[in-house]
């Protein structure tokens, strides 16, 4: 079998950590404490995001570049 990319196991670890704090605390879960305790980066949630949804991907950048 093929090998699971890195962005994969980091898509897969964000939504079984979604699932858990999900089932423990509701939905009010922001993804600062999403990614803190899936072991990640806050900015990658957003590189995830754009590399799922790549036609989102100029507008992110415009939205990017006034923070």
């Amino acid at each position: 079998m093929g090998r699971v990319s890195q962005a994969q196991e980091n898509r897969e670890r964000i939504v079984d950590t979604a699932s858990r704090l999900f089932r423990e605390q509701g939905t009010h879960v922001s993804v600062a404490d999403l990614m803190k305790a899936a072991g990640l980066t806050h900015g990658g949630f957003y590189l995830l995001i754009l590399a799922s949804a790549p036609a989102f991907t100029p507008g992110v950048k415009a939205i990017s570049g006034l923070l």
